[in-house]
């Protein structure tokens, strides 16, 4: 069945992603949040159309959702990136669903790393990650100092940025362990686009 009110939603967020290349993944993601979304309010006995305007409307906002959905690196010139790695893994703490989708090493030794997160709970709202973990690599450097930050939302996109990476690891390591939740997240650095 075809809704207009979701699919002018979507038109209108990816209306202002200006990377094409994003789209496809970005409509993808917006598509299946909203789903799980409208199946909540169908389980709650809502009819099919109220479900689909309640999970539009708690969205948000199209066009902020558009603009930030553009891609964090987007302001980095390609002459200054060592690589940029696209990274598809998936990791979950309790309700909250954490996809690391991108690491970017540039000339300077600054190692991004790009995730977002959200609660699969219909009502977890307002949550905050308080960090991604501990960093390091294969050869038992540790990074500590560096900066982040995150947006607000449904599906909050954020960035950690750390100093003086060893250019030579070969593998980034995220770990995560406290109050029995643990993860760890191993990525191959050498796999992405090199342009050094």
């Amino acid at each position: 069945m075809l809704f207009p009110e979701l699919d002018d939603f979507l038109r209108t967020v990816l209306s202002y992603v200006k990377f094409s290349f994003d789209k496809k993944a970005i409509r993808s993601e917006l598509e299946s949040h909203l789903w799980d979304r409208i199946e909540d309010y169908l389980e709650q006995g809502y009819e099919e159309e109220a479900a689909v305007h309640l999970a539009v409307e708690g969205m948000g906002e199209p066009k902020e959702i558009g603009i930030e959905a553009d891609e964090p690196s987007k302001d980095i010139p390609p002459t200054d990136i060592v690589y940029d790695l696209k990274v598809d893994e998936k990791v979950y703490l309790d309700d909250t669903v954490i996809e690391f989708t991108r690491v970017i090493l540039k000339k300077n030794g600054e190692l991004s790393i790009i995730y977002k997160y959200y609660d699969t709970r219909f009502w977890g709202r307002g949550w905050s990650l308080g960090g991604i973990g501990r960093i390091s690599d294969n050869l038992e450097n540790e990074y500590w100092s560096g900066s982040g930050s995150s947006n607000g939302g449904i599906v909050t996109k954020g960035i950690r940025t750390f100093k003086d990476f060893d250019k030579t690891a070969e593998i980034l390591i995220i770990s995560y362990d406290h109050f029995n939740r643990s993860y760890r997240v191993e990525i191959p650095l050498k796999a992405g686009d090199v342009h050094e």
